[in-house]
């Protein structure tokens, strides 16, 4: 893989095992989290750490460090739960725009949150309505990242998701339908 390098901003449930794999492919990996405590893990799996929270202005160094000399910028963090989720989840968005260049490729993890719920199968041409202020604020940021990237951009949007501390029953729980 010679020296490619990866930033993955948001490298916990799913972006952890994600740059695990790519440095076992042979690429350098930058991986950033809010908590410090991870630091630690991320070096002995090869990964670069980065720890800071996004919408502080004192962290653009350590952003510019982050971001620089990637060939691919992975953004895979949800919105976080607040009573202003999509502004919030907008605001951090837009805070890292300025440090990406023009060369770098950007792939946003998203979420079928974005679409309404059909109960039939939906694809990248069904119109986006999502029902809840998670993907409501995921569509938003898709959105900027689309105007902002065009080209450049890889949207990825999962279902689903299932692992060792994500049972399926754990949502069905207390569900009538």
């Amino acid at each position: 893989m010679g020296n490619k390098q990866i930033s993955i901003l948001g490298c916990g449930w799913l972006g952890f095992p994600l740059a695990k794999s790519l440095v076992s492919a042979g690429y350098k990996v930058k991986g950033s989290s809010t908590s410090k405590s991870k630091e630690i893990l991320f070096k002995n799996n090869g990964i670069i750490p980065f720890t800071f929270a996004l919408g502080n202005e004192d962290l653009n160094d350590s952003l510019a460090l982050f971001l620089k000399d990637s060939e691919s910028i992975i953004i895979s963090f949800p919105p976080k739960r607040s009573e202003n989720i999509v502004a919030l989840y907008q605001r951090q968005i837009e805070s890292v725009l300025p440090f990406i260049n023009n060369t770098q490729k950007v792939i946003f993890i998203s979420s079928t949150s974005v679409y309404p719920n059909t109960n039939s199968w939906v694809d990248e041409n069904l119109i986006c309505t999502p029902k809840k202020q998670s993907g409501k604020a995921i569509l938003a940021v898709e959105n900027i990242l689309s105007k902002a990237f065009s080209e450049r951009l890889t949207i990825v949007r999962f279902a689903g998701l299932i692992g060792n501390d994500r049972q399926p029953g754990r949502f069905l729980a207390n569900k009538k339908t």
